[in-house]
């Protein structure tokens, strides 16, 4: 979704902000009013909720669609850039409160299950 298609319908104007709304899978299909709305996102102290968000935000970042992204695959193997990283992990402070670093996508067998078991745990 380009950050053009929200402006004119009351959205915010920044390219990230639209990151905190997503509520169901992102495909990089032409926008509808649904997908430029915006809504909170709560601090996610669930395993499950936690795994489809980060699903989501990776799916925007990688163009691909959130449900063939696995929870079980490490994240060096999205081909993931130093700028995908940090944009993931500063998404997640803002989001959900906690720091990350942003070398954890980048480097290792980080799952996005392994990341979101340890986050609910601290």
């Amino acid at each position: 979704m380009r950050p053009s298609a929200c402006r004119g319908r009351g959205s915010p104007s920044m390219s990230r902000d639209w990151f905190s709304t997503i509520s169901r899978p992102i495909t990089r299909s032409t926008p509808t009013d649904a997908a430029c709305e915006r809504r909170p996102v709560s601090r996610l102290a669930d395993p499950a909720a936690l795994t489809r968000w980060m699903q989501l935000h990776l799916a925007v970042l990688t163009g691909q669609p959130s449900e063939t992204i696995s929870v079980d695959e490490p994240f060096r193997t999205f081909d993931l850039d130093s700028l995908d990283a940090v944009t993931m992990a500063l998404e997640m402070e803002k989001a959900l409160g906690v720091d990350i670093s942003p070398e954890m996508f980048l480097n290792g067998d980080a799952t996005i299950a392994v990341i979101a078991d340890r986050m609910v745990a601290a």
